[in-house]
């Protein structure tokens, strides 16, 4: 059996009367997905890192806020989908369970500091 179907990018290659395989990628899906993680962590930085970090865990929420639909959204694209949707979709999970132990961390440290200054 030939795993070739793994690396098409376009179906119309296929030799006539083959049926397309489950799960394939189409043209431009490397490149919409590039492209998505472009301005995802564009988005991110710039909610993450402004000029100062004050207000951390609040930042924080309101990207968990608007990570988390995303990730499900790309969840559900994953159905029929190929390696490179697929990829997108554990990227959004992962950056999901990241700021949730940021988010976790953050409020942590800031419980700790108004534990201190009540103590002093």
């Amino acid at each position: 059996m030939s795993y070739d179907y793994l690396f098409v990018d376009n179906p119309s290659q296929w030799a006539e009367g083959e049926s397309i395989p489950y799960g394939h990628n189409h043209a431009g899906d490397l490149n919409m997905v590039l492209m998505t993680m472009a301005v995802e962590i564009t988005v991110l930085f710039l909610i993450l890192r402004p000029l100062s970090y004050n207000l951390s865990w609040g930042r924080v929420l309101l990207a968990l806020i608007l990570a988390v639909p995303l990730a499900l959204l790309s969840l559900i694209s994953t159905m029929h989908a190929g390696f490179v949707i697929f990829t997108h979709a554990m990227w959004c999970l992962i950056m999901v369970v990241m700021l949730a132990v940021l988010l976790i961390a953050s409020l942590h440290l800031r419980a700790q500091r108004k534990h201190a200054v009540k103590h002093l």
